[in-house]
């Protein structure tokens, strides 16, 4: 999605290789940045500390755009001490929020973090979940707290604050103008028909793939392994062994029920007393 709104609404973005940073969508997350920024060391703060540091500086960058303020975000809708939205207040904002089928994100995930699924199941099923406790990348970024995915999932779309649109990863991939007009519409951006065109060919997977290969991708969480590894919904319970896809249904079986997302009744039945 970030890819796509940089094509869109930067003319530039036609000469962009994975090699280079996106540049729609980062937010005040780096450390770099923010220390910049403020005149702290951000590293010497403790969380609580950064989560009151955090929303003043989101809503300092939104001020200073004079277009659209994008900020990617990996954190639950959650709020600080002082009762800050955690993303800061600025009036006008809305939300798009993608999800994925959580058996998907696991293997996924897995792979990108070099992580063992068992690891990365526990992780996505962990309440008190956050990003600080993965070394050597998320060091480098303000704290983020994830908690466990149906919580995550829940803090967006069970909030009135912000609007909110979701997209299921799912359905992004099947009919990828349908939904990439319904997130332009919903965010009150114009673009003329071939534009949105010229944009799914640019994010086709396949094309970022052969391109991830020649340039490499400057998102890659370990230069190794690939970002765009597969793009196959359903994955996830066809290779997840099938404890682990006990252990997520029994975890989020009610939102994915909420999300459409059907349970592997193979996999519950081998956990029934």
């Amino acid at each position: 999605m970030r890819l796509m709104m940089m094509h869109l609404l930067k003319p530039e973005a036609a000469r962009w290789t994975p090699d280079q940073q996106i540049t729609v969508g980062t937010g005040p997350l780096p450390r770099s940045v923010i220390d910049e920024a403020s005149f702290i060391e951000t590293s010497l703060l403790t969380a609580e500390e950064q989560d009151l540091l955090r929303p003043r500086l989101c809503d300092a960058e939104a001020r200073a755009e004079t277009d659209r303020c994008f900020f990617k975000s990996h954190d639950a809708y959650r709020f600080n001490r002082e009762g800050i939205p955690i993303h800061g207040a600025s009036p006008g904002q809305v939300a798009l929020y993608l999800v994925r089928d959580p058996r998907d994100i696991a293997l996924s995930l897995a792979t990108f973090w070099n992580w063992s699924p068992d690891r990365t199941v526990s992780f996505m099923n962990d309440p008190e979940g956050d990003l600080q406790g993965i070394p050597k990348h998320f060091s480098k970024q303000i704290f983020q707290k994830t908690q466990d995915w149906s919580s995550h999932v829940t803090s967006w779309l069970d909030q009135d604050a912000v609007p909110t649109l979701l997209i299921r990863y799912e359905d992004l991939l099947a009919s990828p103008a349908e939904w990439l007009t319904r997130a332009l519409e919903f965010l009150k951006i114009r673009v003329a028909p071939d534009d949105v065109d010229r944009t799914i060919a640019f994010t086709d997977f396949g094309r970022l793939q052969r391109e991830e290969l020649e340039h490499g991708f400057s998102e890659r969480f370990k230069p190794e392994i690939p970002f765009f590894r597969r793009a196959e919904p359903g994955e996830g319970r066809a290779l997840l062994d099938r404890d682990l896809v006990a252990s997520l249904e029994r975890a989020h079986g009610l939102m994915m029920d909420r999300l459409g997302y059907p349970r592997d009744r193979e996999a519950a039945a081998m956990t029934a007393p």
